[in-house]
């Protein structure tokens, strides 16, 4: 089987995977975006409101300053003195009315700009005009503390000069120029003001700024197929029933020996519907062992409704119809079907024959053959009843009769087809297993569970039975050709308006038809 086969099987598995919990995936999807869109909505509302602050209120050329000039503090240094305490109080002082620098100093965050030399002070809160209030006093206490170290600069130059001029005669050349520098400090000190700084006030936002439910509900969705993957593989994990053939295979370490489509059970018991499947698992018994003769097979289920009964009596006639001689035994005693699904009123069988009130050669019957093709329908397929129910089937089972009766239907025939009680319900099948040649294990999907399959595979191996391999019901349409083989036929192609079939091709098309698949 290719790499690109293999991938193409584990997609379309983990595809019917998802399919098969498709409404729990379907709730996640549903209930994880409204609980997140919930949660969202349910948010205290919450405002943003900025203010934009130059961080060096106003330039001054250095020789002015003298000794007084220092260097210019850079705009991280700024933003940082923004979030201190002192800034904060004295925010908190220009607030009306006046609130701890404690109280709002958590409301705001600076985000400084390199390039233009701006702060941006924002603040939020529940109140639009009170997330406002905050980023406007940060942003006028910033700038009155740097308006104010400017100020205390221009100060200590007028100090100094002044200090200078007293010394200096009054006709002195070097006083008129102090003079001239002490009056354009003195002109720049009047034109300071605390909020000189400020470039862009704050205004109250009509929209809060945390509330985004589009967003809440897009992540909703991620976290939702997170969680469906994770519930699917944790679903199937824990699944017991069996849903797929593989699984099976996988379970037993049995091969798959057909998968039996649901349109069979549907169908006539002798008919043709579906009938690959069963000459597949005809041709797989056939060939199973080609060293020792396969002489008679327990066609075997954990429960009832498992589909065993049908199994049994179509591949008996799949078995017939290929040349074969058959004899199909129903050896459940407590429930007899089989003769009820053929339509037979048989009141005697094989519960007589073990007792000894009938013999084998009057208690079997021959059943009719139907068959499409001329080299079909050469085999013989003969029915050996249960008869009523027995009130001892166990007993009846477990005698050395049985054994008898067995041996002398395998020498009258090719292969004798037993079908059987629930293996798990009752004990009656435990003699049989040991004393057939061969078990076939029958399971039903989505039905049969992993437990119930692999206690009866105990069961099995503790009466020294052999399955010769397992055979699921319930399967797709496709699923005798889609399982065990890998083959499915071409799809139907659909004549258009125009289109000519050669007759030539017609004819040669209907002499290439095997008998076999002519009779089903």
């Amino acid at each position: 089987m290719t790499p690109e086969h293999t991938e193409s099987q584990d997609f379309r598995a983990y595809a019917r995977s998802v399919w098969r919990w498709k409404f729990l995936v379907l709730a996640l999807l549903v209930v994880v975006p409204a609980a997140s869109y919930a949660l969202e909505a349910r948010k205290a509302r919450v405002y943003s409101a900025s203010a934009l602050v130059q961080a060096r209120s106003v330039s001054i050329d250095p020789t002015l300053l003298g000794s007084a000039a220092t260097a210019p503090e850079s705009i991280l240094t700024v933003a940082r003195l923004v979030q201190t305490r002192t800034i904060a109080a004295a925010a908190g002082r220009l607030m009306h009315p006046p609130e701890p620098g404690g109280a709002i100093s958590g409301l705001i965050s600076v985000a400084p700009d390199t390039d233009t030399g701006f702060l941006t002070i924002s603040a939020i809160a529940p109140d639009p005009q009170r997330a406002a209030d905050v980023a406007n006093a940060f942003a006028r206490a910033i700038s009155s503390n740097r308006a104010s170290q400017t100020i205390g600069q221009i100060d200590l130059a007028l100090a100094g000069l002044k200090r200078q001029r007293v010394s200096l005669q009054v006709g002195d050349p070097q006083r008129k120029l102090l003079n001239d520098q002490i009056q354009r400090l003195r002109t720049l000190r009047s034109t300071l003001r605390p909020d000189q700084g400020i470039v862009e006030t704050a205004l109250p936002s009509a929209a809060p700024v945390d509330r985004n439910t589009r967003r809440a509900i897009e992540l909703g969705i991620v976290i939702a197929l997170l969680l469906s993957a994770g519930a699917v593989a944790l679903a199937e994990a824990g699944d017991r029933r069996l849903r797929s053939p593989d699984a099976l295979e996988v379970l037993t370490g049995l091969p798959l020996l057909s998968a039996i489509p649901s349109t069979a059970f549907s169908a006539q018991v002798d008919g043709e519907v579906d009938e690959e499947a069963f000459q597949m698992l005809r041709a797989a018994l056939t060939y199973f062992n080609l060293d020792a003769r396969l002489a008679s097979v327990v066609i075997a289920s954990p429960g009832q409704e498992d589909g065993k009964t049908t199994v049994a009596i179509r591949l008996a006639y799949a078995l017939a119809r290929s040349g074969s001689r058959v004899i199909l035994v129903d050896a459940d005693l407590r429930q007899p079907r089989i003769a009820g699904r053929l339509g037979l009123p048989i009141d005697e069988g094989l519960g007589s024959v073990l007792v000894g009130r009938r013999s084998l050669s009057e208690a079997l019957v021959d059943l009719p053959i139907r068959a499409a093709g001329p080299a079909a329908g050469h085999g013989e397929l003969k029915l050996l009843p249960a008869g009523p129910s027995a009130p001892n089937p166990a007993e009846l089972l477990s005698s050395d009769a049985l054994l008898r009766v067995i041996a002398e239907l395998e020498g009258r025939s090719d292969l004798v087809v037993i079908d059987s009680a629930a293996a798990l319900a009752v004990s009656d099948t435990l003699p049989l297993l040991q004393a057939a040649s061969g078990v076939v294990l029958v399971a039903r999907l989505n039905r049969s569970t992993k437990s119930a399959v692999r206690r009866l595979q105990q069961v099995v191996a503790a009466a020294s039975g052999t399955i010769l391999g397992v055979v699921v019901t319930g399967a797709s349409a496709r699923g005798g050709y889609e399982y065990g083989y890998g083959y499915a036929p071409p799809p139907k192609r659909r004549l258009k308006r125009g289109d000519k079939t050669p007759r030539r091709g017609r004819r040669k098309k209907k002499a290439e038809v095997p008998a076999e698949s002519q009779a089903g």
